[in-house]
């Protein structure tokens, strides 16, 4: 059925193996957005190219991608390098809006990799502005 044929691009994440994220302290906005990304496919594989310009948020979420239960994801330094690259309202611990950090950080993602590399960019890939 139609049905089931569109059901096949979905991502079955529980079978991934991927661990579930740790809340240090009203993170769960940055929790959430960050497992929207890892669920897609195209998006995590464009961010394992892009790690090879060595920028710190790509970095930073090529680590969360490749996280595992033996060695758990931590949003901190994916949190901290969205904070530093022109978005301090994420700097503390105060509650925010998921879809507020999502969008700052394909931003930033973007403002990283540049005119140069905005072939390789997985914001510019994966998702329109």
């Amino acid at each position: 059925s139609s049905t089931r044929s569109s059901r096949r691009s979905v991502v079955d994440v529980s079978a991934s193996g991927a661990p579930g994220v740790a809340n240090v302290g009203n993170t769960c906005y940055v929790a959430a957005a960050l497992q929207l990304l890892r669920s897609m496919p195209t998006f995590t594989a464009d961010v394992r190219r892009a790690a090879r310009f060595d920028r710190p948020l790509v970095r930073a979420l090529d680590a969360f991608f490749a996280s595992t239960v033996d060695n758990p994801p931590s949003v901190v330094a994916i949190k901290g390098a969205v904070a530093m690259g022109g978005y301090p309202e994420f700097e503390g611990f105060e509650q925010h809006d998921c879809m507020e950090f999502l969008t700052a950080t394909l931003a930033r993602i973007e403002c990283e990799m540049g005119a140069e590399n905005a072939h390789a960019c997985p914001s510019r890939l994966n998702f329109s502005w």
